[in-house]
């Protein structure tokens, strides 16, 4: 992983929190207000980065982002984050190809945690 992370979520506050907590840790963040605007700046799968994506947006939510992405046969790991989680929500996220799940509130070991696992399971493959 190249230490970029694409980060969408229509939360401003929240968004840019998470972005300040994942810059303190060494990667460099790009922010998306919507899944729709994460898309129309790919013009490539993202192949060296991580995605971090809240699931509950208007328009298009996390679970069909990365729904859409795993059709397109993209491979980018993805950490689906959600503050109204549960047992249902994030087997629909694991189904659809999420990577991790995240639940909000969560500290900086938990996102931490999160995105060594994936990186590490990226490494493996």
């Amino acid at each position: 992983m190249t230490g970029r992370i694409h980060l969408i979520d229509d939360d401003d506050p929240a968004r840019e929190s998470l972005a300040f907590l994942l810059t303190t840790m060494g990667f460099r963040v790009l922010q998306y207000p919507s899944a729709e605007q994460f898309l129309s700046a790919q013009t490539d799968e993202p192949t060296e980065d991580l995605l971090i994506s809240d699931i509950r947006m208007p328009g298009l939510d996390g679970i069909e982002l990365t729904r859409r992405l795993r059709q397109r046969l993209w491979s980018v790991p993805i950490v689906l984050i959600s503050g109204h989680a549960d047992s249902r929500l994030a087997q629909a996220a694991i189904d659809a190809g999420a990577s991790a799940f995240l639940e909000k509130p969560y500290t900086e070991i938990g996102v931490k945690d999160a995105i060594e696992k994936v990186v590490q399971r990226v490494d493996q493959r």
